[in-house]
């Protein structure tokens, strides 16, 4: 898988709270790749079983994960047994900004921990207008500890990471809000220049570059990790992306 690793600066806003969220914080989220991969070898759960789930989740818009093994014909033993441990999502949208579907839209959600970050969804409409894609900006971290000054996010400091699972569940959570502001297309792109320096959250970042892939379908050329310029990562990344599988 070819990455597109950009050079580039980071400026979105974002703010933290600490909101009750206890039920959540104890579940992981159906999205984290690497971490339900190694759910479903302890309970000895069949990859086809788990990529079916993952389908029905996000290519068929399933709420649950009993709804999703349903749907996809999954033994309701193995649901069952990733149901006590996942959730399809463990944040929440509180806020969307949206400044009209030919520009896109804003998302602010919250984490389990109670801090939030932003995502901001771009919305490209082909002239006829019967024809478009979404390009999803992702944040990776709570604040940054580059401080950037020039940078709102830079300016809060380092708050957190973001697990892979959180990363990904701000695509999720941009194609299900999508259709109730009256944009009906797909994302096709993700960009990593949301909140946080993505290479100073390296193993989330390969587990979500992993779901993006395997979870979603996305080809490499279709995603974009901008750095301010973490060299020793950037020189890792070239060479871990592409073995990041579940295959």
């Amino acid at each position: 898988m070819s990455i597109v690793v950009d050079r580039h600066v980071h400026d979105a806003a974002g703010g933290s709270e600490h909101e009750s969220a206890a039920r959540m914080s104890r579940r992981l989220s159906f999205l984290d790749v690497p971490a339900v991969l190694d759910l479903a070898r302890f309970h000895d759960i069949k990859l086809p079983h788990v990529k079916a789930l993952w389908r029905a989740v996000v290519r068929d818009g399933a709420s649950d994960l009993a709804t999703a093994g349903s749907a996809a014909g999954v033994p309701e033993a193995c649901t069952a047994l990733l149901e006590e441990t996942c959730a399809v999502t463990t944040s929440t949208v509180t806020e969307t900004s949206a400044s009209g579907a030919d520009q896109g839209f804003k998302l602010v959600v919250r984490l389990a921990s109670g801090k939030r970050v932003e995502t901001v969804a771009i919305v490209h409409t082909a002239p006829s207008g019967t024809q478009g894609r979404i390009t999803v900006c992702v944040s990776s971290q709570v604040g940054c500890k580059m401080g950037c000054t020039f940078c709102a996010t830079g300016t809060m400091g380092f708050q957190g990471d973001l697990s892979a699972g959180e990363i990904l569940e701000q695509v999720l959570h941009v194609e299900r809000v999508a259709p109730s502001l009256g944009i009906h297309w797909r994302v096709s792109n993700v960009v990593f220049m949301g909140m946080g320096e993505p290479l100073n959250n390296y193993d989330a970042l390969l587990g979500a570059l992993q779901g993006l892939r395997e979870v979603w379908g996305m080809a490499g050329s279709r995603i974009t990790v901008s750095t301010v310029g973490v060299v020793g990562k950037m020189r890792r990344l070239a060479l871990d992306a592409d073995r990041k599988s579940v295959v």
